[in-house]
């Protein structure tokens, strides 16, 4: 009989969270799989970690329950083990909710929540969530058209979203090591149902809340961002060779999709595209939002000149126009048939569907479309 390997289960609220946490996975040597829109139990076969999109950030709190619970459901239908639920580092979107959601489909005793990403200037001291310094809510993040943070404090921002009891393990306890915070989150778990918010000020702080929860990992779900996750990975990833679940490493073939509008990642991007051996494919937004022929006519260019770059070696970014008149001129054929902003928010994840099988692994992609 084969050995059962075990199957991680990483749920994020939008795409960027879902690519910037997935990816920490993938590079820590597991067969990282990210699914869009209507996968099956197929689709999970051969895979380390498995990475869902809810696209639930900008939901009211009852819709992102349920978004949210129903992807955990389909994930406990295969047989994936709830490792790791994706929030913002900046705490948007209906966290709480999206943590009961979790806890209730699983039946898990307790939620261990640290959004903090020191590398991005997000740490959570006595509490707070501060971001480049700044309390949370003092920030543009607090004035956030679609999902906008009005409160720092996370235990009180928690327990305004959660029906759980929230607790708070301050800075002290970290540094304490992880021997004796896991000592104090056995505590808490044992007391049943409850969302514990822990400080951490940089990486070394992350590796130990990861270390502390480990013991109990069966029962208790990490909550973070891409900064949580890169420990943790490395944990599943020594877990995995010491039970003898390695896999062979193949040449690596880099895909980068950006579909930001975000300043910052448009810089990345032109950083990246006048690198050598880099190939940039940008689709036509405009055909989005015209009929499903000229769509698929994108496709089916954009994926020919992925396939001939990825052959060749090269590294690869996909993206869309990010210039403010590139984001109107797309706007533009959309309304008439009545693509409001709403509209492209919620349509736009669904028509990048066409490559929600590329998996972020060292294994060379071109053969998989």
């Amino acid at each position: 009989m084969a050995e059962r390997r075990d199957r991680y289960a990483v749920i994020a609220d939008d795409l960027t969270g879902a690519g910037d946490t997935g990816v920490q996975f993938a590079r820590a040597g597991l067969r990282t799989r990210a699914l869009m829109g209507d996968w099956s139990a197929p689709s999970v076969e051969g895979a380390d970690v498995v990475v869902i999109n809810t696209e639930s950030r900008a939901l009211a709190p009852e819709a992102a329950y349920e978004a949210v619970a129903r992807a955990a459901a389909r994930l406990r239908a295969v047989e994936a083990r709830p490792v790791y639920k994706k929030i913002d580092s900046t705490m948007r979107g209906p966290v709480g909710a999206e943590v009961d959601a979790v806890l209730d489909v699983f039946e898990l005793a307790m939620a261990v929540v640290c959004p903090a990403f020191p590398d991005n200037g997000r740490v959570v001291v006595g509490g707070h969530l501060l971001v480049g310094g700044q309390p949370v809510a003092r920030t543009a993040i607090g004035r956030d058209p679609v999902a906008p943070v009005r409160e720092s404090f996370l235990p009180a921002l928690l327990g305004s979203q959660s029906r759980r009891p929230v607790h708070h393990v301050d800075l002290r306890m970290v540094e304490q090591g992880a021997r004796r915070l896991g000592e104090h989150l056995a505590t808490l778990r044992r007391e049943g149902g409850c969302v514990v918010a822990v400080d951490a000020l940089n990486d070394a702080d992350l590796e130990t809340i990861v270390e502390a929860v480990e013991p109990m990992r069966e029962s208790v779900l990490l909550v973070g961002s891409a900064g949580l996750a890169r420990p943790l990975a490395r944990q599943l990833t020594v877990a995995r060779a010491g039970a003898g679940q390695t896999r062979d490493r193949g040449g690596p073939v880099v895909l980068v999709m950006v579909g930001s509008v975000n300043p910052v990642s448009r810089e990345q991007m032109a950083r990246l595209a006048g690198a050598r051996q880099t190939e940039v494919v940008s689709l036509d937004v405009a055909a989005a939002v015209q009929d499903e022929a000229a769509w698929q006519r994108t496709v089916d260019r954009a994926r020919e000149r992925l396939r001939q770059a990825a052959s060749a070696g090269r590294t690869v970014v996909l993206t869309t126009p990010g210039e403010p008149a590139d984001v109107e001129a797309a706007r533009g054929p959309g309304r008439p048939g009545g693509w409001s902003p709403d509209r492209w928010r919620a349509g736009w994840p669904r028509r990048w569907a066409p490559w929600r099988w590329l998996r972020w692994t060292r294994r060379p992609w071109p053969g998989w479309w």
